[in-house]
């Protein structure tokens, strides 16, 4: 757990709190967890000091090479096409709410999906 924290504030500036950018709500955490997961599992090297080019995930046989982010962010997954978790799928849909924020608004973007 250490290493995982190490990690989120070494490379994600917005998992510092001295940063603008620092997350508010339960729902932008939890989706810039989302993507430093799919960066640290199949886009990142495994070690930037050794000369090994795999990823952890193909060190697991989940890919045959390293992702680039224009792949990763090439197709749009509906959750309505996809198999999700609730929990998933209520996050993607912000329908987390924040216990510490006295109002937790919501915007209702008529056109975002």
């Amino acid at each position: 757990m250490d290493a995982l924290h190490a990690l989120l504030r070494h490379s994600a500036a917005h998992h510092r709190r001295e940063t603008i950018a620092f997350g508010r709500r339960l729902n932008a955490l939890m989706e810039r967890l989302f993507l430093t997961a799919v960066w640290r599992n199949f886009v990142k090297r495994r070690s930037e000091r050794k000369p090994d080019p795999t990823t952890p995930a193909m060190r697991l046989g989940l890919a045959t090479e390293r992702w680039s982010w224009r792949r990763v962010l090439a197709r749009r997954l509906f959750p309505g096409r996809e198999r999700l978790p609730r929990a998933w799928r209520d996050l993607y849909n912000r329908d987390w709410t924040t216990p510490t924020l006295p109002a937790n608004t919501r915007h209702r973007l008529r056109h975002a999906y």
